[in-house]
């Protein structure tokens, strides 16, 4: 045997046997990093609730220093009084109100990515159109894609898929991501959803940013007399707002048909490195009796 078949064997052996030991340490570095993660992760859950305490601790204190000075200052006891009360209050409901677990958004992302990635392709491969109506019936929110360009609506929309004699009363009923969210909107919000296309936008807006913080800002151009409304958008969460019924486009489009008891078009979806744009309108149901909760749908 030549001295170079010696080197090359010897070279085999050792390469065998680093490989077991390569692989070992590359074991012990994925275990190091889910550690590492997990820690993170209960750091970050740990602050979070450290504010909400700090923040009931502060409200509690500021009841119990209304408190006492309105035994001292008699000329303003019942405001110092009823001062004291809402510190006192929204201390406990602050505390009450704690999440006991911070689920980070790419997880949120993870899950909603192949629903979307389905929903994509099921319309797809049925030849859909690409409108999206958005409307209230009498068993909850839907989101209604038909195979033609249509914004006629069939009746009722309680099946997934709707079978008509033509390519307008036929399509896919489904319950938006938004409607959900668009409930808890409705249950923190004080009072009823406004009835103008302004103000109802800007609440939405606000929920989405500070409620849900599904994006870091929003900026609004309602035109009433348009029957439109479109929203750029910074800093969007769960990945490109052009995804299929993304969270902060359909939470929009659900809140809007709510707020004006009519359907809703999502018209355009725009997106670029930094910002994204929807455009949502709602001129074709305007005169339509269609447009009315208390049509049956």
């Amino acid at each position: 045997m030549s001295q170079r078949s010696i080197e090359t064997e010897a070279s085999d052996a050792d390469s065998n046997d680093d490989q077991p030991a390569d692989n070992e340490l590359l074991r012990d570095r994925v275990s190091t990093l889910e550690a590492e993660n997990q820690r993170l992760r209960e750091q970050y859950a740990t602050t979070q609730q450290r504010t909400y305490r700090r923040t009931a601790i502060g409200l509690a204190g500021i009841g119990a220093v209304a408190a006492g000075a309105a035994v001292i200052v008699t000329s303003a006891q019942q405001i110092l009084f009823a001062l004291a009360g809402i510190g006192a209050f929204a201390a406990v409901l602050t505390l009450y109100l704690t999440p006991d677990q911070f689920i980070p958004v790419e997880i949120g992302e993870a899950v909603y990515d192949p629903l979307a990635t389905n929903l994509e392709d099921i319309t797809g491969e049925l030849g859909l159109s690409g409108s999206r109506i958005y409307l209230e019936t009498d068993s909850g929110s839907r989101l209604y894609i038909p195979e033609g360009d249509t914004t006629n609506v069939p009746t009722p929309l309680t099946n997934v898929f709707i079978v008509g004699d033509s390519p307008a009363e036929t399509g896919i009923a489904l319950q938006p991501t938004g409607a959900r969210l668009a409930d808890d909107f409705e249950r923190t919000h004080t009072g009823p959803l406004p009835e103008t296309p302004s103000e109802l936008s800007a609440h939405l807006v606000e929920g989405i940013v500070e409620g849900f913080e599904l994006a870091t800002a929003i900026e609004t151009d309602v035109k009433p007399d348009q029957h439109r409304a479109v929203f750029e958008i910074t800093g969007v969460n769960f990945g490109s707002l052009s995804r299929f019924d993304h969270p902060v486009q359909s939470l929009l489009a659900v809140g809007i048909a709510r707020g004006l008891e009519t359907p809703v078009i999502v018209d355009r979806v725009t997106t670029d490195a930094e910002t994204a744009t929807v455009a949502i309108e709602w001129s074709e149901f305007v005169n339509s009796n269609a447009g009315s909760k208390s049509t049956t749908l």
